[in-house]
């Protein structure tokens, strides 16, 4: 009757159940023998239950600890952020946050490899602990953002400890097979007091501050002030970023179209035309390029704009083939300098030309002389790359800078486009004529065909005739109109305008517009 109600209790869980073993004969064994069972089913639980115990807590760390660094997560750090402004929005006391950002990360990351970056990380921890109290959190935020929140401090001491970490990341140096690299670190610093208002306001306070700090040369600390005009304006661009990604996510960017006219016989049997990016707002306004695009490249959003610009343009390209079977037509499109640095645009570009079923000489990559100035090897690579795919290339913006000769020399493309603040003033100014001259003359003797942007007026032009360029561009002849209604109204390779005629730029279904 023991063992029996022995065994009912352990099969109800009460795994400490013993009988006594005062037996003989074959009792005695089993009354051993459950005993012993018991008491190692019983260890096995508790050893079980140990290990599970042990499982959950390494999975709570993790959850709230980088792998790499062992330090606070972001998801943890804007909990303990959140609870800080709760605190100093009941009066109790005043904290302050540094939103760190690595100045060198990505150069020692793109040289020497991820392993390096990693160790880099690892070092860069280990000297922030040394300058943070016990108190306070320091936590990694994701790449080679950082962050600090310092409990009970006012601005003089944030001061004083963030400089204290700015100085001894400058003074530190990161040493990787031989090659020793100096990092630096830009710090934004915002107080958190009565008047802070929620977790996204401090944080994106923070980030706009580390911004302007690299904006401002890297390596020193921003304080975030709400009237500062120029953190107002990072407000601004950040904003602006969070549109563009809505537009792309949604597809309201669009294309709109501007031929490329001859000013002189014989006309050409080809149709030129550049496309020109527009965005659509959430209420359907047509909002311009110089509105977005500057926020668009802060974020490095370029990249993914270029490669929707070239999709639609090849996509377009194929509608105008199949159309008009007959013509031919070259689509020019910019391409931004964070598109030319980077090695996967070419392949990218091959593919869409590929995918549309297109004659690659039909797309025209234009790039601005100012990208070219900013790195010219990757520039040369890239038209070198570009030159393989079969694509066009164009200087857009050309004669502006003060190395336009020495590009021209070392990069000749297929078309210029002389810059419209030279174009504009050319029936006025003695220089502007020099330099129209100079550059048509240059272009011709290379092979490559010049073009006057921003021809707005019957003087401009006259001058451009007399300077000899056989092409021009703008409002006078056309102004922009969406890529698609271009498409469905293409006109066939345009003739010469003749020399003062009023030109009434109509189209179907639309009203004319008589310029003279």
């Amino acid at each position: 009757m023991k063992l029996s109600s022995a065994v009912e209790a352990m099969a109800d869980g009460q795994l400490d159940v013993r009988v006594s073993e005062h037996s003989g004969g074959e009792l005695a064994v089993l009354e051993r023998g459950f005993n012993q069972m018991a008491a190692r089913l019983e260890d096995a639980h508790l050893n079980l239950q140990e290990r599970i115990e042990h499982a959950t807590a390494q999975l709570a760390h993790q959850a709230r600890h980088d792998s790499l660094t062992g330090l606070v997560n972001r998801r943890e750090f804007e909990s303990r952020v959140e609870h800080a402004i709760a605190v100093a929005r009941a009066g109790e006391t005043e904290h302050a946050l540094c939103y760190l950002d690595l100045d060198q990360f990505k150069i020692v990351n793109d040289t020497c490899g991820h392993a390096a970056g990693d160790e880099l990380l690892r070092q860069i921890t280990h000297l922030l602990r040394t300058r943070v109290r016990g108190e306070d959190t320091l936590a990694r935020l994701g790449g080679d953002e950082f962050g600090v929140l310092l409990e009970d401090c006012r601005l003089d001491d944030a001061l004083r400890v963030a400089e204290a970490l700015r100085r001894m990341v400058e003074e530190f140096r990161f040493t990787w097979q031989g090659r020793v690299f100096v990092v630096g670190v830009s710090i934004g610093l915002v107080l958190i007091t009565r008047a802070s208002k929620s977790l996204s306001e401090v944080l994106s306070a923070a980030d706009q501050a580390c911004y302007a700090a690299k904006d401002k040369g890297r390596n020193r600390i921003q304080l975030y002030q709400a009237d500062d005009r120029e953190l107002v304006e990072r407000r601004g661009e950040m904003n602006w970023a969070a549109r563009i990604a809505q537009a792309l996510e949604e597809n309201r960017l669009l294309l709109y179209a501007q031929p490329v006219v001859p000013l002189s016989a014989p006309a050409s049997e080809e149709q030129h035309v550049e496309l020109l990016l527009r965005m659509l707002d959430e209420e359907g306004n047509i909002i311009p390029p110089r509105a977005f695009l500057a926020a668009a490249e802060r974020y490095d959003q370029m990249p993914t704009i270029d490669r929707w610009v070239v999709s639609a343009a090849c996509a377009g390209i194929r509608r105008y083939l199949d159309r008009y079977p007959d013509r031919q037509v070259v689509a020019a499109v910019n391409i931004s300098a964070q598109s030319v640095d980077r090695g996967t645009m070419l392949p990218w570009i091959a593919d869409q030309i590929a995918a549309a079923r297109i004659p690659p000489e039909s797309l025209c990559i234009e790039i601005s002389e100012a990208v070219a100035s900013l790195n010219f090897a990757e520039t040369m690579n890239f038209v070198q790359g570009l030159r393989l795919v079969g694509c066009r290339f164009s200087f857009d913006n050309f004669g502006c800078g003060m190395a336009s000769f020495s590009y021209l020399k070392n990069l000749p493309p297929d078309f210029i486009k002389i810059d419209g603040s030279i174009v504009r003033e050319i029936a006025e100014s003695n220089l502007s004529r020099t330099m129209v001259r100079a550059i048509n003359e240059m272009a011709g003797h290379l092979g490559v065909l010049a073009i006057g942007e921003a021809v707005d007026s019957p003087q401009v032009l006259a001058a451009l005739r007399e300077q000899g360029v056989l092409w021009g561009q703008g409002h006078w002849f056309e102004r922009p109109r969406p890529f698609n209604e271009w498409l469905e109204q293409a006109p066939p390779p345009p003739e010469p305008p003749i020399e003062g005629e009023a030109r009434v730029l109509s189209f179907p279904g639309g009203k004319g517009e008589t310029r003279s």
